[in-house]
């Protein structure tokens, strides 16, 4: 996995998706992230799970938003993903990752879920993962505080 992008959380509730006993199952089978589902059919709120090409998805915090609407990445897309911007707020309210944008090899973006679009008053941030050619993403892992808010993510 890749470093963590915002290291400086304070949380010490792990969010591990598959679960620390799957990761090498995953790794050998080749199941990898293929969509998201999201509670709102656009897929543009800050509320989803993870989907992996074997039908697993990730279980939502008790108490979250349902996420009844799949959003899966188009193959093409899946193909020339060669990094994820993560979007995140760091403001008093908003404190957790708010989307992710994928992006192709030359910083383009392919794909994208969450973001709060209709939100205006975000303080916005951003931090940009990249891999090569042929890699693809096994797992996700953020920290979660108790109210499920995620404060950082690894893939």
């Amino acid at each position: 996995m890749t470093p963590a992008v915002w290291p400086l959380s304070k949380s010490t509730k792990p969010f591990i998706w598959p679960p620390i006993d799957k990761t090498a199952d995953y790794k050998a089978k080749g199941i990898y992230l293929t969509g998201f589902e999201s509670d709102n059919a656009k897929g543009d709120s800050a509320v989803f799970n993870f989907v992996f090409s074997n039908g697993d998805s990730s279980s939502k915090v008790k108490g979250s938003a349902t996420t009844k609407n799949k959003i899966m990445i188009p193959d093409a897309v899946l193909k020339t993903m060669r990094g994820v911007t993560i979007q995140y707020s760091s403001t008093s309210f908003y404190d957790y990752i708010i989307g992710f944008t994928f992006i192709d090899k030359d910083g383009s973006q392919i794909f994208k879920i969450g973001g709060l679009t209709t939100n205006t008053s975000l303080e916005r941030r951003e931090e940009t993962v990249r891999w090569g050619e042929g890699e693809i993403i096994v797992g996700v892992k953020a920290k979660l505080y108790p109210s499920g808010q995620s404060k950082y993510t690894d893939f």
